[in-house]
């Protein structure tokens, strides 16, 4: 088939950015068009060229913006170049794979460009990409690199010695072969040349692009290309608003951070993040320390966090401290800390002295005292309704924990068996503590905390009621 259009270098823009950025363990990112109408079972990954050199991850997301209008999960991928050479950018997009998979998507659809295409079919030919594979497009892929200026300064140890003409994928798959007549790298002769050696194999349609280049993304070829795409996988908008079995995409980054709110069962949370980083195929759970808040993650970072209701975290922070964090942990008194103790024997003794004639040592105790000086909402300064405009994947509380950690599990990675997971009830493993021979809190310290916690209060019924909704998805 060949189509005539007018060749331009100038990429068209998409009109809007992506849903989600997504780090991947690998070091790569995957920019995430979610379906805006419905959604099919049908995700597309994108592959950009630059011969592995320059990052020209923008390159497809106007397909992607555009597929994803159509019901398809779409996926660009973004290389740390140049820290990502031609290897690692193998093992980056196998990992993009692998979490599209994970993720629960059920048909994969790969579009590569110039190296992008070459990539591709390397990981096909070699067949370490293979199941779920629908079909590969392949838009004026590198046939061979060869040649110095393919690579640029690649370093020659670094080249990739494959030629893709010579290795076809002993395995059907529908591929789509669309090049520009024009194109500087590879003549016409050379893509009729792997067109044929792939013909007995799996390679069933050649598009010649009249007048483009190597990189046709220009407005004709745009619409001509996404044509054909649309036509070869059934990307038919009333077709596919029929379809019944509607796939939802769980969760596709490999890196889930825990923002760590200290006294919110943290020690129990990493002994199952341990165990889960295990089991789990590549998704890894990264624990941050006490003083790390949303703001200090990544803007695009998976994250979950734990709660506590506000009163139990003030006893539990107060007796942790007092006892310098063990049995489990060791960690002196600062100065501060050490004036506050001798002022407060009890958690009792500091509640109900709040708002009294002695409320600014109440208020010095508590800003000395590791714990209590934070409050829980205090690690989400500066993201006002971060529920909704950065949402977690999860959240955690201490009252519910079992059941809670459960669903965040399940998101994580779905084939992880909770019942196989050691949830121990040792105090000093899960660095809890027995207050028994405590003084209980008065009626009058727990109206105290209440008036003076009152923010944590509403944070903690937010979660809470974002968990009910989150539930129901």
């Amino acid at each position: 088939m060949v189509l005539a259009t007018k060749t331009t270098s100038e990429y068209l823009q998409a009109s809007r950015n992506p849903d989600k950025v997504l780090l991947l363990t690998s070091g790569a990112k995957l920019h995430y068009y979610e379906p805006q109408f419905f959604k099919s079972e049908l995700a597309f990954l994108f592959v950009h060229g630059g011969g592995f050199l320059c990052d020209n991850h923008r390159q497809f997301m106007l397909y992607a913006e555009k597929f994803s209008d159509l019901g398809a999960h779409c996926f660009c991928i973004q290389f740390d170049i140049p820290k990502h050479t031609y290897k690692k950018q193998l093992e980056c997009i196998h990992d993009a794979y692998v979490s599209l998979l994970r993720g629960g998507v059920r048909r994969v659809v790969l579009i590569g460009a110039s190296s992008g295409g070459f990539q591709l079919e390397v990981l096909v030919s070699r067949r370490i990409i293979e199941d779920k594979v629908e079909g590969i497009v392949l838009l004026n892929p590198l046939i061979e690199t060869s040649k110095k200026h393919m690579l640029g300064n690649v370093p020659k140890e670094e080249w990739p010695s494959y030629n893709i003409v010579e290795n076809p994928s002993r395995k059907y798959l529908k591929t789509l072969l669309i090049f520009g007549d024009q194109d500087r790298y590879t003549s016409e002769a050379e893509y009729q040349e792997f067109f044929s050696s792939h013909l007995n194999f799996h390679l069933n349609r050649l598009t010649v692009i009249k007048g483009g280049g190597h990189g046709f993304f220009n407005k004709d070829a745009f619409s001509a290309t996404f044509n054909i795409i649309t036509k070869e996988f059934s990307l038919d908008r009333n077709r596919m608003g029929q379809q019944k079995n509607i796939s939802k995409v769980r969760f596709l980054d490999s890196t889930v951070h825990y923002l760590h709110i200290g006294k919110t069962a943290g020690t129990q949370i990493a002994r199952v993040s341990e165990q889960i980083n295990r089991k789990a195929d590549k998704a890894k759970i990264l624990q941050h320390h006490h003083d790390i808040s949303l703001d200090d993650l990544p803007s695009d970072a998976c994250y979950f966090f734990s709660i506590r209701d506000p009163v139990t975290r003030f006893v539990s922070g107060f007796y942790s401290r007092k006892r310098k964090g063990r049995p489990r942990y060791y960690s002196e008194w600062s100065d501060s800390e050490r004036a506050a103790f001798s002022k407060f024997e009890h958690a009792e003794d500091l509640a109900k002295t709040l708002y009294s004639e002695s409320d600014s040592d109440a208020l010095q105790a508590i800003a000395s005292i590791r714990h209590l000086a934070v409050k829980q909402h205090e690690y989400f300064k500066f993201h006002g309704d971060f529920l909704k405009s950065r949402p977690p994947i999860g959240i955690v509380r201490v009252e519910n924990f079992e059941e809670d950690l459960q669903r965040l599990i399940t998101k994580i990675d779905a084939d992880i068996d909770f019942s196989e997971l050691d949830i121990t009830t040792d105090p000093v493993k899960s660095h809890a503590n027995d207050y028994s021979e405590t003084p209980s809190l008065s009626d009058q310290s727990i109206e105290n905390l209440k008036k003076y916690l009152y923010e944590d209060f509403v944070f903690y019924a937010q979660c809470t009621h974002w968990i009910q909704r989150d539930q129901c998805l």
